[in-house]
């Protein structure tokens, strides 16, 4: 969320991720990552980026914390998913079975 937020501004205010990596102060390497989602700025980034782009701190810091409470979600539901398993059931008759369990996945027979 916070990626696709940054690289927007960041073209409409004419700026390549390189430039604006380097007024920030942060490497090239750091801004792809935080433009593809891969990491979420941290406050004092946030501050310089706002400033920067002059977009308002408090937008860009929504944006970052629902970036972190969907990442905080998915990561929850994958250790859910793949520690000790997860079975649902598709259709009503037959029902079919699909047990995630250890990464390995298995669709179980009909019912």
């Amino acid at each position: 969320m916070i990626g696709a937020e940054l690289v927007e501004v960041r073209k409409q205010r004419g700026l390549s991720a390189y430039r604006l990596a380097k007024e920030i102060g942060i490497t090239p390497q750091h801004m792809y990552m935080l433009e593809t989602g891969r990491r979420v700025p941290n406050d004092e980034t946030l501050g310089k980026l706002a400033e920067v782009l002059g977009v308002p701190f408090e937008r860009l810091r929504a944006l970052a914390d629902a970036t972190r409470l969907g990442d905080e979600r998915l990561q929850a539901i994958r250790q859910h998913v793949f520690n000790g398993g997860v079975t649902w059931s598709f259709g009503t008759p037959p029902a079919r079975s699909i047990m995630f369990s250890s990464g390995d996945i298995d669709a179980g027979a009909a019912v």
